[in-house]
């Protein structure tokens, strides 16, 4: 997934927020504010080998990102809360770096969408 540039296709997410853009505005706001704590969370849960805090903190961030409709770094989320459910730690660094990398591009989009509404009426991509 590395290089592969980042969309979010507003127009779809606006449908499921009822066309209210200032409930999404609203949204990506909170998203923009507690996605560092979430992965804190998952970063020290990994750190300290604590696998009910990966699942919970993982799970937290997946239904966090789902609602933006872009599946594959919400797979990444899954991915790690799975590992949480299964005390395997071998690979969690490794993809929690793989979601760091996405969640730039992710943050980016988000960021831009509610600083300047770019998205609502087109297809926004960040690469």
């Amino acid at each position: 997934m590395g290089d592969a540039p980042f969309a979010i296709n507003f127009n779809l997410v606006l449908q499921n927020f009822g066309g209210d853009e200032e409930l999404l505005k609203s949204t990506v706001e909170l998203s923009l504010k507690l996605m560092p704590q979430h992965i804190e969370k998952i970063r020290r849960a990994i750190s300290e080998k604590d696998a009910k805090s990966l699942e919970i903190s993982a799970h937290t961030l997946k239904g966090s990102l789902g609602i933006y409709l872009y599946t594959p770094i919400t797979g990444i989320a899954f991915e790690l809360e799975k590992m949480g459910r299964n005390n395997s730690f071998d690979s969690a660094a490794e993809t929690l770096k793989n979601l760091e990398e996405q969640l730039v591009c992710f943050y980016k989009n988000l960021n831009s969408f509610y600083k300047n509404g770019e998205g609502t009426a087109k297809t926004s991509i960040i690469g």
